[in-house]
């Protein structure tokens, strides 16, 4: 094969590669309870997605977690791993997990396709 031929053999390659290729975007979310207030705290950096996506893995020290966009809970799952292929469309979300039994500590982290 002569060098011009793999040269564009390269090129047509790359291009198919970068127009399938799809990224992946991480929500996290973590709940903390003060031993001294018992008092809650939520923390989560918003995420604003351009178009549908798919929860691809989840992972983190929780039992479960919920999903919010605008404000509103529109997810809520009990255990992590039967969020895995549910869609999002586009929109802002924030997740929170929900604390083990005995825990002042849970995080989550959703990424999604």
């Amino acid at each position: 094969m002569s060098l011009i031929k793999k040269y564009f053999s390269f090129l047509l390659l790359l291009t198919f590669l970068t127009a399938h290729s799809t990224s992946v975007i991480t929500i996290t979310g973590t709940q903390t309870i003060d031993e001294k207030t018992f008092n809650k705290s939520l923390k989560c950096k918003p995420v604003r997605i351009a178009k549908e996506m798919t929860i691809l893995k989840v992972e983190g020290d929780c039992q479960g977690f919920w999903i919010v966009k605008k404000d509103q809970t529109i997810h809520d799952f009990s255990r992590n791993k039967s969020a895995i292929g549910t869609v999002l469309k586009k929109g802002t979300y924030y997740v929170y997990p929900h604390l083990k039994e005995n825990r002042i500590v849970a995080s989550v982290t959703i990424s999604l396709h």
